[in-house]
This record gives C-alpha cells, structure tokens and sequence, in this order.
C-alpha cells in the first residue's frame, strides 16, 4: 500500500535544464486546477459550407433543379458528385444557363417518358423513383437511377431535390445476364429441353424453353406447397418431384440428382421427362427436362406384352410372382392379403358351351375385380381359370368382408349367363405375416385354403388361420 499519497501529479518540465552539469531532468508537481481546460467562449454553428463538404464527399450526385414549362432546367445547388455524373464542370453548367441554352444531356427517347413522370410527380406529390440515360461529356452513355421529391414552387417552377447514382455498370451486367437467358432460351427450344431455375427459399420456379409455349406464367410460385393451383405435375408423381428437390437440397456434398416424372403439355396432356438437376448454392437449384415420353411408352409397352396376359390384360403369374415378393420382403410391420380364386366347374362350362362362351366367363370375371379391389391392389390371372389378388394393408377380418364384396358383385353381373351356366367362385385367403412372410409359403396357405373352400362345397371363401 502507498504512503503519503499526494494528489499532485509530477510531469517533465517543457523546458529541460542543465544543473551542476548533469544531465538531469528536472520535475515540476502540476494541479488539477493547472490541468482544468479554458470554458467555452463561443459555440459552433453548422453552416451551408459544411453541409456542402458533407455531401461532396457522397459518392453520388444530390441536387436541387427546377423544370420550366419545355423541360428545360435550371441547377439551383448541387454537389460533386452531380457534376461528375455527366463530366460537366458547375461553371459549364451555369454557363450554359446563363447563354439560354442548357446542354440538353438526357437521351432523345427517354425524354417524353420522363418529362410526364416529373409532370404526374408534380400532381401526385409522390416520390419519384426514375431510372433514365444522359450524355456524358465525352459522348458516352450513362444510366442513372433517379428518387426525386417535389418540394414546391419557385419563380412559377417546380422545385425537386433529387438523389441520383450512377448504375450504367449494373445495366451493363443485367444486358449480359439477359443476353445469356436469351441464349440458353434458345438453345432449350433448339434442342427441345426446358431449362430451369427453383428458388428453394421462396418455393418459385422459373421454367425457359419449350415450356414457355404451353403454360401461361414463366415464374410458378407455390411450387411444391400448392402444386395443384399450377397443375405441371401429374398427381401421382408429385412425391417423385418433392423427394427429388429434397434429397437434392439436404445432401451435404451437393451431387447431381436425376429422375423421371410427368409434366403437362397444353394440346399433348402429361408427357414424361427426364429431369437432371445440381445446386449452386444454399437458394438455387438448376436443371434441364427432356421429353423422353416416346421412349418411355415404348418401353411401358414391352413391359406390357411381358408383364401382361394377352387375354384379359390383367397381370400375368411371373410379373405376379416378383412383384408379390419384393412387396412382402419390403414391408416389414405391414399386413397384406393373398386371394386366390378359381371358376367353379369352368371345365363343364367350357365343354358344354364352347371355348368362346367360356372367353366371355374370363372376361366377365377379369371385370368384376377390377371393379371391386382398389386401383394399387395387384390383380393377376394366373392360369386358365385361376386369379391371384395381393391387397395391400388389410387384415384378415377385412379381407373376408372383401372377398364377400366380390362374390355379390360376380352374383349381381352374371344373370346374363344364368341359363347357360352359373358363374361362381370359391376363394383361399392368407394373411402376412402370420400365414407366412414369402410369397411361397403364402401362396401354399392361401391354395390349401382354396382346396378347403372346394372340399365344403364350392361357392365360398376359406381363410388359412381359421376354419369357416
């Protein structure tokens, strides 16, 4: 702790002295009041001088100007940075002013539009917001991006202070973004691909290229949220898009995505495409869509003729048989039902009517099902008068009362064959995962069901678990 404090504070002397020749400085103790500053004599006012360096510092140009009744203006203040937009010195300016002749430095075609602007800014007493070309002194072009205020009346005039920037750089670079669009525009209806920009913040997409033919608005806002106000995308493959943009927005090393899906085309409905996209940064995915729909009804009809039976264009037993297991291997958690159902006595019907009364019965029967399972349900014919039913998430009560649903529908469309035949069926159900979990061990529950069904009489449904 310190003794004997004192309240001085010692500085060097300003004058350094020479004492029994040492070299030594000397201190002097100073006081508070020794270090107290003089009061205030007079205080500063803002001037229009420091308000003019103020604004000479701004790197854009403000000034006050007035318009007569032929456009012609007058400066009546401004800055540097007014003087410098056009290369024009204040001098030039009151110059020409003086002589009657203003130099006339905005551009001829821009002259109208903005002569009525300041006219209408007058009348409305609005801001104005104006974007339009001058003449520099050495002849070049220079766009300005104009935000005047009507301040009222002088000498019969209007008064307006405006702020102006010069913006001919950003014009320069939108003239080439344009010019870019335009190419990539062209190229996509060359080439008859759709290029395409998503805005992932704001849900909008923007479409170039043949699209713009066949829909009305190039921006689409809502595009995943209200897919059904702009009716692109075909319904079923909604999930398709939104999974595709998803998985492409939260990957963490952003790789291309790709997929197919239907797009609607005014005068051609839904035509399929291929979509091949990537993002450039956190808000903006780019991608192109070819119309592959040629080749992709082309390959749905291979498919056809080899997923198909010829007859009743149902599902043939192999497509039946692939599709049935990789549903039943990819839904763990999940009941599903196997039916199968057979003619009764079908070989009588054929022997005594003729193999063309017995085409009718197959058709007849193909028909009804359709009609009465769900449109995702798989329904096959997997022999000459046997069909195979997988219906998707139901149980075993539910698929009982279904079969019922069938067998009185079969009942209410077959009168017409009543006096050559009675059309019946007798049906084998199993149930996943209790009556098995591959399609062999269901298919062997549900036939040993049908067997049971025969057994007690035909005409029936028989379930696996439980006797009827």
């Amino acid at each position: 702790m310190l003794k004997n404090f004192s309240p001085y504070f010692s500085f060097p002397k300003q004058n350094y002295l020479l004492q029994d020749k040492r070299d030594r400085l000397q201190g002097v103790q100073v006081t508070e009041k020794d270090m107290s500053f003089p009061p205030v004599k007079r205080e500063r006012k803002t001037s229009d001088h420091d308000l003019q360096s103020l604004l000479d510092l701004l790197d854009c140009g403000v000034v006050k100007i007035s318009f007569d009744g032929e456009m012609k203006r007058s400066v009546l203040w401004a800055n540097k940075g007014f003087y410098a937009l056009t290369g024009r010195s204040k001098e030039e300016y009151e110059q020409q002013e003086k002589s009657g002749n203003p130099a006339n430095v905005l551009h001829p075609d821009d002259f109208r539009p903005v002569f009525e602007k300041f006219h209408a800014h007058v009348r409305n007493r609005k801001n104005l917001h104006i974007q339009y070309r001058v003449f520099h002194k050495d002849g070049h072009i220079v766009w300005l991006d104009v935000k005047s205020c009507f301040i009222g009346i002088e000498n019969g005039h209007p008064v307006f202070m405006n702020v102006m920037m010069d913006i001919t750089h950003e014009k320069a670079l939108n003239d080439m973004i344009e010019m870019e669009r335009k190419k990539y525009v062209l190229l996509s209806k060359i080439s008859n691909e759709i290029i395409f920009e998503y805005d992932i913040k704001n849900d909008n997409m923007k479409h170039f290229g043949s699209l713009e033919r066949h829909i009305d608005k190039r921006n689409i806002n809502n595009f995943l949220k209200k897919p059904d106000q702009h009716k692109l995308i075909h319904p079923d493959d909604y999930n398709v898009v939104n999974d595709l943009l998803q998985k492409l927005i939260s990957c963490e090393n952003k790789i291309r995505q790709s997929e197919k899906f239907r797009i609607y085309i005014e005068g051609l409905g839904f035509r399929w495409h291929y979509c091949n996209c990537g993002i450039i940064d956190e808000s903006t995915i780019i991608g192109k869509l070819v119309d592959i729909h040629d080749t992709e009804e082309k390959l749905h009809y291979l498919n056809d003729l080899t997923s198909r039976d010829p007859m009743t264009r149902l599902l043939n037993k192999e497509f039946m048989r692939n599709r049935c297991a990789q549903i039943l291997h990819d839904s763990p958690g999940r009941k599903h039902a196997m039916l199968i159902i057979d003619i009764d006595d079908f070989k009588i019907a054929n022997d005594t009517n003729g193999h063309k009364f017995g085409d009718s019965v197959i058709h007849l029967i193909a028909e009804t099902l359709q009609n009465s399972f769900r449109s995702d349900d798989l329904i096959g014919r997997i022999g000459g008068d046997e069909f195979l039913l997988l219906l998707h998430d139901v149980s075993r009560e539910q698929a009982l009362l279904l079969a019922d649903k069938y067998r009185s529908a079969l009942a209410s469309v077959s009168g017409p064959f009543a006096s050559r035949f009675r059309i019946s069926n007798s049906i084998g159900i199993s149930v996943f995962p209790e009556d098995g979990v591959t399609y062999e061990e269901l298919f062997e529950a549900a036939d040993r069901a049908l067997y049971r069904a025969k057994a007690q009489g035909k005409n029936r449904v028989a379930s696996a678990s439980f006797p009827d």
